[in-house]
């Protein structure tokens, strides 16, 4: 039995843990939620000694083996005490994190991790050579959706996006900034601004002058919907390890819409992967402006923008494709657990 704890953020993690959980249950492997306030409870009275577990953090992973589990596949979704520090500017919470996440990192069987960046940066700062015990998967959430392709004109009179919250490492300040620039380069643009902080965001886009802006705020099973008109996606983030490491989901929201995406280039895992990719548009830290008016007004055709995506959706965005790859390292990992057990 593996024992899958699911991650309090179950919007964003839920389909990273069960695209995990449909290869264990593929390499032959019978699997069981559990709550985190129940592990430990689990792992005294449910489970046997033989048992895996499947940890959303470092932390998790370090209760399970005090509680008595031998077994663990670690998924690291974030460099947490670098995400700690930029939150509380605390040096002694980031040692302790830091401390914690070291001992999962060396003990676990498995490491999960968002990006190659991720691996590269935890080999440098812990000394860890992870050889053949890890595996790259970036976080996404969505499958392509071809009909969102072709709405008429979708590509013909830009219409730009924010999608999220307005806290800070989202940057939607800096945001509204690049869309006014562009706003006063192209006239005929339109931005869309999809967040639960609506009064917040007007008050902010009305104190930047920006003209043409609509205001929403849809449940996530609704935003492809709300997308289905939009040209172009904002992903801006300040350049640090936090996000250098990461892979935002909303990529993938973006995408899988036919939404094409101007994001900071800081975001490696992705920016790597857009070097071949026609239909993206990364930006440095000084947001040039004139670079992204130069794209957005090439002429493009929703096809070819459909056929390099689809690429992207059968292979880095793609469900079948990790699970495929995680299976035989799956067996591999866990019989020779059990063997040493």
């Amino acid at each position: 039995m593996i024992w899958i704890l699911r991650s309090a953020n179950s919007e964003v993690t839920d389909y990273y843990i069960e695209t995990v959980a449909y290869a264990l249950e593929e390499a032959g492997y019978k699997t069981k939620d559990v709550a985190p306030h129940e592990a430990r409870n689990c792992v005294n009275k449910n489970a046997a000694s033989s048992d895996w577990f499947l940890a959303p953090s470092a932390l998790e992973a370090c209760k399970l083996y005090l509680w008595g589990a031998k077994n663990i596949i670690l998924w690291s979704q974030g460099v947490v005490p670098e995400e700690s520090y930029l939150r509380n500017r605390s040096r002694i919470r980031m040692v302790a994190l830091s401390l914690i996440e070291r001992y999962a990192l060396n003990r676990a069987a498995l490491c999960l991790f968002v990006s190659d960046e991720m691996r590269r940066y935890y080999e440098k700062k812990y000394k860890i050579n992870f050889d053949d015990r890890c595996f790259i998967m970036p976080c996404f959430n969505t499958m392509l959706d071809s009909e969102a392709f072709h709405t008429e004109a979708k590509y013909d009179s830009p219409t730009f996006a924010y999608v999220g919250s307005l806290a800070a490492w989202q940057c939607f300040d800096e945001t509204v900034d690049l869309y006014k620039a562009i706003e006063s380069r192209l006239g005929c643009a339109r931005f869309k601004v999809l967040t639960f902080n609506q009064d917040e965001a007007r008050k902010l886009l009305e104190k930047k002058g920006v003209r043409h802006y609509e205001i929403g705020c849809v449940p996530p099973e609704k935003v492809a919907e709300e997308l289905a008109d939009v040209s172009y996606g904002f992903v801006i983030r300040e350049d640090n390890i936090v996000n250098r490491v990461a892979t935002p989901t909303k990529i993938s929201s973006y995408m899988a819409s036919g939404v094409i995406p101007i994001f900071s280039s800081c975001l490696r895992s992705f920016s790597d992967l857009a070097r071949d990719l026609r239909f993206a548009v990364p930006v440095g830290e000084s947001l040039d402006v004139d670079s992204i008016v130069r794209y957005c007004e090439n002429d493009i055709n929703w096809k070819d923008v459909l056929a390099e995506y689809r690429h992207v959706f059968e292979t880095y965005y793609s469900r079948v494709y990790y699970v495929k790859q995680l299976v035989p390292l799956l067996r591999k990992i866990i019989n020779e657990g059990n063997e040493l057990d």
